[in-house]
C-alpha cells in the first residue's frame, strides 16, 4: 500500500512538472516577469500596467486551456487600473492608451487585406493601424489639445 502511494505521488509530481515546465509556458512566464520588471522600472504608468494586465490575462487563459477574449481583457484591465488608482480616470495617458487599444481591437482586427509584396504589405498594415488608432483617439486629442495632427501616420 505504501509503494502504491509513493508511485502515485511520483506520477502526479512528474505530470505536474511536465505541465508546468513546458518550454512554451516557461517563455511566457519569463515574458511576464520581464514585462513586470519593465513596468516597475518605468514607474508603473497606466499604459504599461494595461499592457501587463492584458498580457497576463492572455497567459493565464492559455495556462487554463481557455480562449482569451481581448475585449474582455481590455475592460478588466481598465477596471483593475481604476481600482488601483481611481484618479487615473483623469489621466490623459489612460484615455489615449485605452482608446488606441480599442481602435486596434475593434477596427484594425477587421482588416483582412494582404499584399503579396512584403514591403508593400508592411507599409499598408502600419498605415491602416495608425488610422484605426487615430480614429479612436481623435476625440480625446481634439478635446485636450484643440488641434489635429495630419502627420500621425508618419509619426506612428
Amino acid at each position: 500500500m505504501v509503494r502504491w502511494n509513493v508511485v502515485t505521488a511520483n506520477i502526479r509530481v512528474k505530470n505536474f512538472l511536465k505541465y508546468v515546465l513546458s518550454v512554451r509556458k516557461i517563455k511566457k512566464i519569463i515574458s511576464i516577469i520581464i514585462i513586470f520588471l519593465f513596468v516597475i522600472m518605468i514607474g508603473k504608468t497606466p499604459s504599461s500596467l494595461r499592457a501587463l494586465i492584458m498580457f497576463g490575462m492572455i497567459v493565464i487563459a492559455e495556462f487554463l486551456y481557455r480562449k482569451s477574449d481581448v475585449f474582455i481583457n481590455w475592460g478588466v484591465s481598465l477596471i483593475i487600473i481604476l481600482i488601483i488608482n481611481p484618479m487615473y480616470i483623469e489621466n490623459l495617458g489612460v484615455w489615449l492608451s485605452f482608446g488606441g487599444t480599442l481602435g486596434i481591437i475593434k477596427i484594425y482586427s477587421k482588416n483582412t487585406k494582404k499584399f503579396k509584396n512584403k514591403i508593400l504589405d508592411y507599409i499598408y498594415q502600419n498605415f491602416i493601424l495608425s488610422i484605426c488608432v487615430q480614429i479612436c483617439i481623435f476625440p480625446v486629442i481634439v478635446y485636450n489639445f484643440n488641434t489635429i495632427s495630419l502627420t500621425f501616420f508618419l509619426s506612428n
